[in-house]
Order: structure tokens, then C-alpha cells, then sequence
């Protein structure tokens, strides 16, 4: 069972839940999101909150002071590093670490670099 007494300290304790699921569509909406994060940002609890959000996996809105796509791509792409220091396999990190020591990236590393390229196109609204 996961602990969420972390909830308890939250800034947003009291606020109307609906403030953290704007339509980023509208004018309201945007200033709905710009007046979440300003809360947000006061947040003792932040990286609590967004690590529930990635516990939670597909989940929408304004979570940890990141709207979700943000967070996603936080999650994705900025993994924690392991003890010595060097990015693990399945991440662009590592498919640049590959490259820098003149290896061939493992198809682990090549896939994760392609991911990262693909959304990040996608998120630009680009053509890959």
C-alpha cells in the first residue's frame, strides 16, 4: 500500500480539484493551468505529487507543478542515474554515450533515442 499522507501538506488541500484539469484549449482554461502552477509552485509536497502521477501512469492534468505531457517526457527520458554515474541502456543518454565512445548503440539505446525523436517531433507538432 502506497503512503499518501504526503497529501495532507499539499498546497492545493482545499482548492476546487477541478483547478488541476484545465482545457488548454481556451483562454480560461489557460488561465486555470497558470493559476494551478502558481500554486503549485508553493508546494512543499511537489516531487511527492509528481511521482504519483508516474505511479499512476496514465493520468491528465497539472500534477507535482507540470502539466502531465511535461512529466511524461520527465519520466521517460530523465531517469535516475545509477550509483557509477553513467546513464543504464534504454535511454537517449545512453545511445549518446554509445556514439561519443565510437560504439555502435545497443538496439535498446537505438530505440529509446528513436522514441525520444518521434515524440519530441510530435510534441513540436513536426513531421518526423
Amino acid at each position: 500500500m502506497t503512503d499518501h499522507t504526503w497529501r495532507d501538506h499539499a498546497a492545493c488541500r482545499g482548492h476546487d480539484p477541478e483547478l488541476w484539469f484545465p482545457d488548454n484549449k481556451t483562454a480560461q482554461g489557460r488561465a486555470q493551468a497558470a493559476q494551478a502552477l502558481s500554486i503549485c509552485r508553493t508546494c512543499p509536497v511537489q516531487p511527492d505529487c509528481g511521482a504519483e502521477a508516474r505511479r499512476l501512469g496514465d493520468v491528465y492534468g497539472i500534477w507535482g507543478g507540470t502539466r502531465i505531457p511535461q512529466q511524461q517526457a520527465l519520466h521517460h527520458y530523465r531517469t535516475p542515474l545509477p550509483p557509477d554515474g553513467l546513464a543504464p541502456c534504454g535511454t537517449p543518454a545512453a545511445y549518446r554515450r554509445h556514439q561519443r565512445a565510437g560504439d555502435p548503440p545497443c538496439t535498446a539505446c537505438r530505440n529509446a533515442n528513436t522514441r525520444y525523436y518521434q515524440d519530441r517531433h510530435r510534441r513540436r507538432g513536426q513531421t518526423a
